[in-house]
């Protein structure tokens, strides 16, 4: 029923640029995209879309970057309709990092001549790269702890872990983020940690929410009563300490939460204070619940 498909399609533009001390820059851009025949989308989805399409607009006007777009596809069957789903991710190589808004982006629709156009304007800062980033491997688990189980797609209530190794060692945050209800929901570091720290060691491969592993993890199912729900997974790793983001505690059943942009604002003040933390946004949880009513 559930079949997954992946597209990578890479897009390289480079302009030769003189080197510079690491800078900082406001920036400012727009993005527009007209919605194919056949194309179906959610407006959560959309939305994002175009909006990392203006950060990267942005970013290329002032840094003048190398691009490498990649897009996944998912193609599902619900309840009989066959719904295709595109999540794309634009990461800028060598040039600047979007460190976050510095005013809320504009987000909008537009119909003339039968075709659906969306459009995002979004103003920032961005921080110029200068050396390569710490390489981190990580990977999603759905229902068991072996490389065998990684994906990305979810059944209602499915067990999630997660794998993650690092060459050197530091400390680690996790937060998934669901633009439904507006909320970032910290899941690591766990609960129980009262220092607001998770530390790794260099070389050590971890096995988040797995009690097995780690006495202390707190175990997740991804849950929805929808039919189709996207979540995006943020990692943040910095060989140098920070805290985790205040948040609100949760129930039992449910991780400490914290509203998305009070999240964003604290991971820009974070990043512009530290210059080798790496922060992930590439990986997206895809959930189904096939009993949900749309």
């Amino acid at each position: 029923m559930n079949i997954k498909k992946t597209i990578i399609g890479a897009l390289l533009l480079f302009i030769a640029a003189p080197s510079f001390a690491q800078r900082t820059e406001n920036v400012h851009g727009v993005y527009t995209y007209t919605v194919g025949e056949d194309e179906t989308f959610s407006i959560a989805e959309m939305r994002h879309k175009c909006i990392v399409g203006a950060q990267n607009e942005a970013i290329k006007e002032k840094f003048n970057e190398n691009i490498k777009a990649n897009t996944n596809m998912v193609d599902m069957d619900i309840s009989g309709e066959a719904i295709s789903r595109f999540v794309e991710e634009i990461e800028a190589y060598s040039a600047a990092e979007w460190l976050g808004d510095s005013k809320p982006s504009v987000f909008k629709a537009d119909y003339a001549a039968d075709r659906l156009t969306f459009t995002a304007e979004v103003w920032g800062e961005a921080r110029e790269i200068t050396q390569p980033s710490v390489d981190l491997r990580w990977s999603i688990l759905c229902g068991g702890t072996t490389d065998s189980y990684q994906s990305k797609k979810f059944n209602n209530r499915d067990r999630i872990y997660i794998k993650f190794k690092s060459p050197v060692s530091g400390y680690l945050a996790i937060y998934v983020l669901d633009s439904s209800n507006k909320k970032a929901s910290c899941w690591l570091p766990y609960r129980s940690n009262t220092s607001g720290r998770f530390e790794v060691m260099a070389g050590q491969e971890y096995v988040l929410f797995d009690r097995d592993f780690d006495v202390n993890a707190t175990p997740y199912r991804m849950v929805t009563d929808k039919p189709l729900e996207l979540n995006n997974v943020v990692l943040i790793f910095s060989p140098n300490p920070f805290t985790k983001c205040n948040d609100d505690a949760g129930d039992f059943r449910h991780a400490n939460s914290v509203d998305i942009d009070d999240f964003e604002k604290w991971l820009r003040k974070t990043r512009k204070r530290d210059n080798d933390m790496v922060v992930d946004r590439s990986q997206w949880l895809v959930i189904t619940n096939a009993n949900a009513k749309n």
